[in-house]
């Protein structure tokens, strides 16, 4: 009764029943959401397999504990769930597990939020454990919005009892999530004419507490994470911070800045030439609603009042904003929307950047200020920019690109 009362259960269930056959034999359907998990599933598996050997071991700290019989590693503790540990001394048992075993790889991050079971993340449901494996592993990679964390070479032993002063109970109420924002160039490097660029971060806690902050750092060799606390009411500023807090010296990339109980504090970053002691240019990060993906109405990023002169160079950067690797199309039109220069395709894995420096010689187009530059995405989700660069004051300027709202 309640099924003909409902349509819509009605129609489910005819549908799951028509396309059953197709559905478990692959043949003439395609569910869409199954293949994407079927991706997720074996690429991060793969890369397990990669880094972890036959018989070491693995911890997932994600709330996806299939991933210990896909990639065929066991478990470094006897907790395949992290609700599990909210306990404070099975929290402390599980480091202890780890501290002996010393997995390979941690798995953090579901891209289907599992690892927020109930609305708590995990890294606020085990404090204790979060801090330990901070301390002892760094991100390495992203596989389909998967975090997969390494752990240090020679790092020194710890105990668990060190890390029972983290552990707090959770709030019953928590601040809602908040989504990422990147400032999509910032560097420590060297440029054309002796020129230094380097970047400083700027910021800023308006709350009553205590905010900690994730910075994490992705150039063309690495992506490196930091974690920073910015006590209320003040103002913290790390200069050439890519060098300073990174240890990366000619990098040049984007920083994704995350914040934790969604508290976002006031980040800015002011990027100049040390060499010539040009006036910094403080830069607004992008977000991820300025994004661009295939497939959809808004999958183009357009950018314009870009002037590239015998004085002003400009470079068009893209970055991957979504957790699948993406491939994208830029190119030129005039004052009249007609096409102008030629075009350039390229990829991008997930969190990558891409900067075609002096766009203006390498599409052959004349960017005067009148024409428009197009970012396509042809697969994935992307991020564009403009970097303007004043070759006689040393000045620089930022211009975020804007995803199209339908084509």
């Amino acid at each position: 009764a309640i099924v003909l009362w409902v349509p819509d259960l009605l129609d489910a269930r005819l549908g799951n029943l028509v396309t059953y056959r197709p559905r478990i034999s692959n043949i003439g359907f395609v569910d869409v959401r199954s293949e994407d998990v079927r991706d997720r599933i074996e690429s991060v598996a793969t890369e397990i397999q990669k880094v972890v050997p036959p018989r070491g071991t693995i911890f997932d700290f994600s709330n996806q504990p299939a991933f210990y019989f896909f990639a065929d590693r066991a478990n470094a503790t006897r907790f395949y769930q992290t609700p599990i540990l909210s306990p404070i001394a099975l929290e402390l048992e599980a480091i202890k597990d780890l501290e002996r075993s010393k997995p390979l790889l941690v798995l953090r991050r579901s891209p289907e939020g599992y690892d927020a079971f109930d609305g708590i993340p995990n890294e606020v449901r085990a404090p204790a454990l979060a801090h330990y494996i901070d301390d002892h592993y760094d991100f390495y990679r992203g596989v389909r919005g998967v975090e997969l964390w390494k752990r240090r070479p020679a790092i020194g032993s710890a105990t668990a009892d060190s890390y029972r002063r983290d552990f707090r109970l959770p709030p019953s109420a928590l601040p809602p999530a908040s989504t990422f924002f990147v400032f999509p160039a910032v560097g420590s490097a060297a440029g054309a004419g002796e020129s230094r660029w380097v970047s400083d971060l700027l910021a800023y806690n308006n709350f009553t507490v205590p905010v900690a902050v994730k910075l994490r750092l992705s150039d063309a060799i690495a992506t490196s994470d930091r974690r920073i606390v910015i006590q209320p009411g003040k103002v913290t500023t790390i200069r050439d911070f890519v060098a300073t807090l990174f240890g990366r010296v000619g990098s040049i990339g984007s920083l994704r800045v995350e914040f934790e109980n969604g508290r976002p504090p006031l980040v800015k970053v002011q990027t100049y030439d040390a060499a010539r002691a040009s006036t910094p240019f403080l830069e607004d990060p992008l977000s991820s609603a300025s994004s661009a993906t295939a497939g959809t109405a808004g999958d183009e990023i357009t950018i314009i009042g870009v002037v590239s002169d015998a004085r002003r160079r400009v470079n068009i950067g893209v970055l991957n904003s979504g957790i699948h690797p993406a491939s994208f199309r830029i190119s030129v039109t005039d004052s009249s929307g007609r096409r102008s220069g030629q075009s350039i395709e390229s990829g991008l894995p997930e969190d990558r950047s891409y900067l075609l420096v002096d766009a203006q010689q390498r599409l052959s187009a004349s960017l005067d200020g009148t024409a428009v530059v197009h970012i396509r995405a042809l697969t994935g989700s992307i991020l564009g920019y403009a970097s303007i660069v004043d070759g006689v004051t040393g000045a620089h300027q930022l211009i975020g690109g804007v995803p199209s709202a339908a084509r």
